[in-house]
């Protein structure tokens, strides 16, 4: 009888850019569609086909969110009455 040996499987490794569909990205940066869209045509945000899909690219994603403008918002006792 042969005996079994197990063989070590080798995994690629995980991808380090993930495509985020239209509704991932939106519920990531808490958005509607309609914005999103308008992101896109204000070439504020890239985005790519597959066919007849659309996608944004994980590392897009994190390079619009980098570049929003940090806001101060003053402490409640710095607030004139």
């Amino acid at each position: 009888m042969r005996s079994l040996s197990a063989t070590p499987v080798s995994f690629p490794p995980p991808l380090s850019v993930r495509l985020l569909s239209v509704s991932e990205a939106c519920a990531l940066l808490g958005i509607k569609r309609t914005r999103f869209y308008e992101l896109l045509k204000g070439h504020q945000l890239s985005a790519v086909k597959l066919g007849c899909r659309t996608f944004v690219r994980s590392d897009e994603l994190e390079r619009f969110i980098e570049a929003l403008e940090t806001i101060q918002i003053p402490a409640a006792k710095d607030v004139a009455p």
